[in-house]
Order: structure tokens, then sequence, then C-alpha cells
């Protein structure tokens, strides 16, 4: 799933839920509406700043990665060797 689509999701569902939970409730019309706009702007942002941080660990992963390399063998200690020869 692309994550442009995390905020829209996360808002029509909280939305959803809030509805549904106010039509339940019997809330005046005006202020269903009122909560439910406020609602869903809210879940919206919250949906941006979650891609916007998953994009910066992303950016941060990549750099590290850029930034190893190739992956170096250690090479085998004495007491490693002894080791595996008495097995």
């Amino acid at each position: 799933m692309k994550r442009n689509y995390l905020p829209p999701i996360l808002m029509l569902f909280s939305g959803l839920v809030v509805w549904i939970f106010m039509f339940v409730n019997h809330y005046e019309f005006i202020s269903m509406l009122i909560t439910l706009l406020v609602v869903l702007i809210i879940f919206y942002f919250l949906g941006s700043v979650i891609v916007m941080m998953l994009n910066i660990f992303d950016k941060q992963n990549k750099a590290k990665e850029k930034n190893d390399g190739e992956v170096i063998e250690k090479q085998p200690d004495e007491t490693e060797e002894l080791s595996t020869e008495e097995s």
C-alpha cells in the first residue's frame, strides 16, 4: 500500500467510527457535523505526520545502508579456532 493513501484512509475510518457513535447516541445534526469536521481534520493531519515520519525513517535507513557499504567478515580468533578443532 502506498503511503500517500494513509492520511485519507485514516481520516475516513475515524470519521466513520465517530459518525456511528454520534448517530447511535442521537446527537443534534449541527453538532454532529461540526464534530465530524474537526475529527476529519485532526486525523488527516495525524496521518500526514505519520507519513512524514515514515519517510524520514526510510531516508535515514537508506543513508545508513549506503554508508555501511560491504560487510567485512570477521577473522576467527585463536580461541574460536581451538574450540572448533576440539569438536
